[in-house]
């Protein structure tokens, strides 16, 4: 039967017909299988590192797939531990035959976060590309040809790749450190001879900054004698100083920063063998430059020992009448030689 030309009308209804069809239809689409089972475990000084849940988020979002499932071919284990000044990260990968190969990272930063980034990006890899067992190389026979067929070697693993991390290393789960000290100090030429008395010190630390120091100092009585020999001036020191302290260079558990900053307080000076002794006050103002070595001790345990140059902007010299030079006058430049125990929280 012969029809005539459709009309415009009836090619767009099978037009319409036909893609309503086609989107209506199911497409399936496989989702990639997980490449490993994840076993994380932290030790009780590492409970503050990365947990396996923003892992598994960090190493998929890097592979844009599925990574991690409980029934996946591949086991990989990762252990989080401080050992001394160090966090470590230790990962072992593996299938149903054995061991396929180790990695361990380590970083001396001061909070363990510092290994997020690097931690995410080698479990990537490792999973991503898994190593190869490597086969034993195979030996020349030197049994008779009548002897039993030894068994085969067994397949060996990669080596462990350690790799450190800069201590500076950016941690972006860091939170302020704190820190408390009780010590002492010895102070030269700006009392008489060599002076000393305790110090007390509070410090913080915003992340990746430096430490901001505040100190107390109360240097003891130092008594001075005049050239006559005969009057003389017994001279004290309350003091206050604040310091800034970072550019750090450090080796094993000892670490040097360098520190700057302005001491203030007040001198009192008292004459001696006069008929009649005066007791004066004078303003104490000094820049400070210097830096500390500290050696870490145990768990949070510091020991902090400084050595500081102080310029007093304020040189004031102590005179009595019947003297015929002047009894004690600020040195132009003053040392200061330190040491404590500190104690740091909020790592």
């Amino acid at each position: 039967m012969l029809q005539g030309p459709r009309s415009p009308v009836a090619h767009l209804t099978t037009a319409a017909v036909v893609l309503a069809t086609s989107s209506a239809a199911p497409r399936a689409t496989a989702e990639p299988a997980a490449l490993a089972t994840l076993e994380l475990t932290r030790s009780s000084a590492a409970e503050h590192c990365i947990d396996a849940r923003t892992l598994t988020r960090s190493v998929e979002t890097r592979l844009a797939r599925r990574a991690f499932a409980d029934t996946a071919p591949l086991r990989l284990r990762v252990a989080l531990d401080r050992r001394g000044p160090n966090w470590i990260a230790e990962l072992s990968l593996s299938d149903s035959a054995g061991p396929l190969g180790e990695r361990s990272l380590s970083t001396g930063a001061a909070h363990c976060s510092a290994l997020d980034d690097s931690l995410a990006l080698v479990v990537a890899l490792l999973v991503g590309t898994p190593p190869e067992r490597v086969e034993p190389a195979a030996a020349a026979p030197t049994v008779p040809a009548h002897a039993a067929t030894p068994s085969a070697a067994p397949k060996t693993t990669q080596a462990a790749t350690p790799l450190f991390l800069p201590a500076d290393t950016w941690a972006p789960r860091a939170p302020w450190q704190f820190s408390g000290r009780a010590g002492g100090s010895l102070l030269f030429f700006a009392l008489p001879g060599v002076a000393y008395g305790p110090s007390l010190g509070v410090a913080a630390r915003p992340p990746s900054g430096p430490w901001l120091r505040l100190n107390a100092d109360w240097v003891l009585p130092k008594e001075g004698e005049s050239g006559d020999g005969v009057h003389g001036v017994r001279v004290s020191s309350e003091r206050l100083g604040l310091l800034v302290c970072g550019l750090s260079l450090g080796a094993g558990s000892l670490e040097w920063q360098f520190c700057a900053g302005q001491r203030v307080g007040r001198v009192t000076a008292e004459g001696l063998g006069f008929d009649y002794s005066a007791r004066v006050r004078r303003l104490y103002f000094a820049a400070t430059l210097g830096g500390e070595l500290t050696l870490h001790l145990a768990n949070r345990w510091y020991l902090p020992v400084g050595l500081f140059a102080e310029i007093p902007l304020t040189r004031d010299q102590f005179v009595a009448r019947d003297a015929s030079e002047p009894l004690h006058r600020i040195g132009a430049v003053a040392g200061v030689l330190s040491a404590a125990i500190e104690f740091r929280g909020g790592s």
